[in-house]
């Protein structure tokens, strides 16, 4: 586990990726008055499980070359070591540039570096946002796949919840996150904290995030699933959307060997819920047997929902084993765990629940059901 923890560090130490749980990080954006802006950057290591790898890691990670300001926090019952970094910049513009540049990410870190050596892609995978609206007034802002990647590494089971370029395993997810009753509730049991937050010149008038006063701010409990963070301070663009987010690549009642569906809105998938638990996903994939129930909202209530089944089982042909040799009829029974289709002897359709074979001859038995999967059963009879 020490060893696993120390190569986090020291090759992910200034971006939150494939983490195992007991840290997070803050990140505060500022818009002064006059132009300039500020950017403050805050990792967390929850103190007891990290100490040690800290202690490996401080002669080779940018975090200890003292860039970065060391100190605690306390959360809760949780205690973190915390390093922060204050950026500033002459523009919204080149502030923008630096949080979506990886080269100008790191040369930026290096500038007024102790050791601006160690700043290089081994240490810092991704900029903080793939893409960022930033003006006066407006801040539009996604999370990049390993800012936005919550969960990477938190369990054997979990894929990427919230790196929108993969497709997360709705049915491994939502049973791993049933009892938390959501990605959020999962990740905060796990210790595990993520916080952004945008302060303007004047007060925030609408936001997909929690609104005080000119600051709008984002945390584990209120991520939007497509990672979109947006915040204005003129204007109605969340309040005056009237569409509903689309759910493609599945049917209403649709009926599936597997399935995989993307959840999108002209402005903001605010959230994506299977089955009444919230996934912090909006590209989803379902390969478990059963009855999906997907609800889509956006940042102003627009709600879209679909239902649809999911049979990844193939039938079952009792009677007889596949490549068997007999000298006497067959009686063939065939079921299914949801719904049978056909089933052809020799390519010719019979009963599809019951069939029996009297003549000597080699017989090709398909079962095929409504979500098309096959079962195809060899034998003979001499």
């Amino acid at each position: 586990m020490k060893k696993k923890l120390s190569c986090l560090l020291l090759t992910l130490v200034l971006v939150v990726g494939a983490l195992t749980g007991c840290m997070g990080s803050n990140t505060a954006l500022v818009l002064n008055a006059d132009g300039t802006c500020v950017y403050t950057v805050k990792y967390m290591y929850e103190k007891e499980t990290f100490q040690t790898t800290l202690d490996e890691a401080k002669d080779k990670s940018p975090l200890f070359c003292g860039d970065f300001a060391k100190a605690e926090e306390t959360v809760g019952d949780m205690t973190y070591y915390t390093f922060s970094r204050q950026l500033t910049f002459a523009s919204a513009d080149a502030m923008k540039t630096a949080l979506t540049d990886l080269t100008a990410y790191i040369n930026r870190m290096k500038e007024g570096s102790v050791n601006p050596s160690l700043y290089t892609t081994e240490f810092i995978a991704s900029t903080p946002f793939s893409e960022v609206t930033l003006d006066g007034t407006t801040f539009i802002a996604t999370l990049t796949g390993a800012s936005g990647s919550m969960t990477s590494s938190m369990s054997s089971n979990m894929t990427k919840l919230t790196d929108n370029t993969s497709y997360a395993d709705i049915g491994a997810v939502s049973k791993k996150l049933y009892s938390n009753g959501s990605i959020y509730g999962y990740l905060k049991s796990c210790g595990f904290l993520m916080d952004y937050s945008i302060t303007f010149p004047t007060n925030v008038t609408e936001s997909n995030g929690t609104i005080s006063g000119t600051t709008a701010s984002w945390s584990t409990d209120t991520i939007p699933s497509d990672s979109k963070l947006i915040a204005v301070t003129s204007g109605n663009l969340l309040t005056s959307d009237t569409e509903a987010p689309v759910i493609s690549g599945v049917k209403n009642n649709g009926l599936y060997r597997n399935a995989k569906l993307t959840v999108t809105d002209n402005v903001n998938v605010k959230t994506v819920t299977v089955n009444g638990v919230v996934i912090g996903n909006t590209k989803l994939k379902a390969s478990a047997s059963k009855t999906y129930k997907i609800t889509a909202a956006d940042a102003n209530g627009n709600v879209s929902c679909v239902s649809f089944r999911v049979d990844s089982t193939k039938p079952v042909i009792k009677g007889i084993k596949n490549g068997k040799k007999v000298t006497k009829p067959v009686t063939l029974r065939f079921k299914d765990n949801y719904k049978m289709k056909s089933v052809t002897i020799n390519g010719k359709k019979v009963n599809n629940k019951k069939a029996t074979v009297k003549k000597a001859g080699r017989y090709v038995v398909k079962a095929k059901d409504a979500a098309g999967n096959v079962t195809k059963l060899v034998f003979r009879i001499v």
